[in-house]
């Protein structure tokens, strides 16, 4: 498994959120499963950074 800098990982749970609020409901069910799915590795992400903290 490759290691993925702290910084990576810090940006990608700052900016997903942003990007995910600002597509526009409804346009494809693709897209709102796509957007489901990511805000449940966010919720991962998070986590896991908490850990390494720690």
């Amino acid at each position: 498994m490759k290691r993925i800098p702290n910084g990576v990982v810090s940006e990608l749970i700052r900016l997903l959120p942003v990007l995910i609020e600002n597509i526009p409901p409804g346009r494809s069910t693709r897209v709102d499963n796509a957007i489901r799915l990511t805000k449940k590795l966010i919720v991962k992400l998070k986590t896991l950074k908490d850990e390494n903290s720690n």
